[in-house]
């Protein structure tokens, strides 16, 4: 969730976010600034 990612951050710790969509992970990571972005449906 969005809210766990803010304050993951917020706890200065190394993020990833998860997603099916290259667009939802481009968007969260133009947006929120994660560190990681991990596709599951062509990552094992």
């Amino acid at each position: 969730s969005l809210i766990a990612l803010i304050f993951a951050q917020a706890a200065d710790t190394t993020t990833a976010i998860t997603s099916s969509s290259d667009e939802k992970l481009a968007c969260v990571k133009a947006t929120c600034g994660t560190d990681h972005t991990v596709k599951y449906k062509t990552t094992p």
